[in-house]
């Protein structure tokens, strides 16, 4: 095998891995907020909610990407963007996990899992996430330099990790729980829990300075905060609710749309294979033991703590990157670390890789683009079959119109598995953006009803429900 393939070849699978799962973003199609936001997005207080959860960077990003955009066609440069980001992620990932001592197959393994991982995937399918992939790149590179003052003592790594930490958070809080992988790894590796302490120490000091920051300009610009943006002080109602929710979907993977008892199987062979695993590697003292167990369990509180410490019980994938990432990562590096037999435990895992490639195709097409798509193309159809009228009626579809109809298994979060409709915010700027693009007049009057209410029948009345269906073929 030449020097080159095995220097190239990695990236070039994952390049073509990545075109191969994600081909169907430049489709035209949008998904909830981002109907809104190409309309939006000029409004002089369109921040003003950004500002409110703590996320003003974001909310400036957002703005100044929407404010040009005229057509839904256009949406999907930021999709092409963002996954040309999270390549950059990948390729990066895979260097950095190389050159700490782990060998080129499992290397690539987990850089392929993160483009396979759903929270990877809607960070791409959706336009108004197109910055996260960045984000989280950012925020592994805040680890690293985190890890990099460790080491060397060097102030100006801290500096500026601590810089960048604060920039992730005013950006995304939850994607700062990517900053613990690299020192997760560290901690794998050497079992230095003196100096995970430590470095723990900079990374709560860093949440604790983004907090003074958004408390002071929600107090010099007279802000309400949001709901979600503040702090819960009920302990045991946030444990509970983690270890009953976020904890037990990141042991699903993204092993979405099977069958219910499936997913409890598998949820158990990952929970299973983690604590054995844990054990095998970790036999040492009792006292070490239970350190390094707390350190473990502390690592997957800490992976989720913005979402954790928030009065908010709402979970997604977006904000689950470093948790769902957590229990594979610690199962790839225990089976590639001579732990059990080489062969035994490159067989389990590729197997693994299949199912997880096999999942992330169903997701991001059956569960999320194919719907998207179906949805606009029945809007729009049914819009140029009717000619200009004075008032649209439209009927959104309702939120688990995918589950009654049995086209997939259930609804994942507000995430994969719906239709954009079914938010309330989005009939009227889909229907509006669907007149711009058939050139009709979109200053028209636009009535939503409920399925509920009475519906008229009448030429102009845009019943989502039964134009879905037929565009699926149901």
């Amino acid at each position: 095998m030449s020097k080159n393939f095995l220097k190239w070849g990695p990236y070039v699978l994952l390049l073509l891995v990545g075109l191969f799962l994600y081909a169907g973003i430049f489709k035209v199609y949008a998904f909830t907020d981002a109907y809104d936001y190409v309309y939006s997005a000029s409004q002089p207080d369109f921040i003003n909610v950004f500002l409110e959860g703590g996320r003003p960077i974001y909310g400036w990003i957002i703005k100044w990407s929407y404010i040009n955009f005229y057509s839904l066609e256009e949406l999907s440069f930021l999709r092409f963007f963002s996954l040309l980001l999270s390549f950059s992620y990948c390729f990066y990932f895979y260097n950095y996990i190389l050159k700490e001592g782990f060998d080129q197959a499992a290397s690539l393994l987990l850089s392929l899992l993160i483009l396979l991982s759903p929270s990877m995937s809607i960070k791409i399918l959706w336009s108004v996430l197109w910055i996260m992939p960045l984000i989280t790149l950012a925020s592994f590179y805040t680890g690293v330099l985190l890890l990099t003052y460790y080491k060397k003592k060097s102030p100006i790594h801290l500096i500026v990790a601590i810089v960048l930490g604060l920039l992730v958070l005013l950006t995304y809080q939850p994607l700062f729980t990517f900053s613990i992988v690299p020192v997760f790894l560290y901690w794998f590796k050497e079992r230095n829990q003196k100096g995970i302490i430590k470095i723990g120490v900079v990374h709560f000091f860093t949440y604790a300075l983004y907090f003074a920051i958004f408390k002071s300009y929600l107090f010099v610009y007279d802000i309400t905060p949001q709901g979600r943006a503040s702090i819960s002080l009920d302990f045991i109602d946030r444990v509970t609710w983690f270890l009953s929710g976020p904890l037990l979907k990141s042991f699903t993977w993204n092993l979405f749309f099977v069958a219910s008892g499936f997913r409890w199987v598998f949820r158990a062979l990952v929970f299973l294979s983690v604590l054995i695993l844990f054990f095998k590697t970790y036999r040492s003292t009792i006292k070490s033991t239970i350190i390094n167990l707390l350190i473990l369990i502390a690592f997957f509180f800490v992976s989720y703590l913005p979402n954790l410490l928030s009065t908010d019980n709402w979970m997604s994938y977006r904000t689950m990157d470093a948790l769902l990432f957590l229990p594979i990562l610690f199962i790839v590096c225990t089976l590639t670390n001579g732990l059990l037999n080489r062969q035994w435990s490159y067989a389990v895992l590729s197997l693994f890789l299949i199912i997880s490639l096999f999942m992330a195709h169903k997701n991001i097409n059956s569960g999320f683009i194919d719907l998207q798509v179906a949805e606009l193309n029945a809007v729009k159809k049914k819009v140029a079959s009717v000619n200009d009228v004075q008032e649209w009626i439209i009927v959104p579809a309702p939120l688990k119109l995918v589950r009654e109809e049995k086209i997939l298994k259930r609804v994942i979060t507000d995430e994969f598995g719906r239709l954009s409709t079914s938010s309330k915010w989005v009939p009227e700027p889909m229907l509006k953006l669907v007149l711009r693009s058939l050139g009709r007049n979109e200053d028209v009057k636009i009535n939503i009803k409920n399925a509920n209410e009475i519906i008229p029948d009448d030429p102009a009345t845009i019943e989502v429900r039964s134009l879905f269906l037929t565009e699926m073929n149901l």
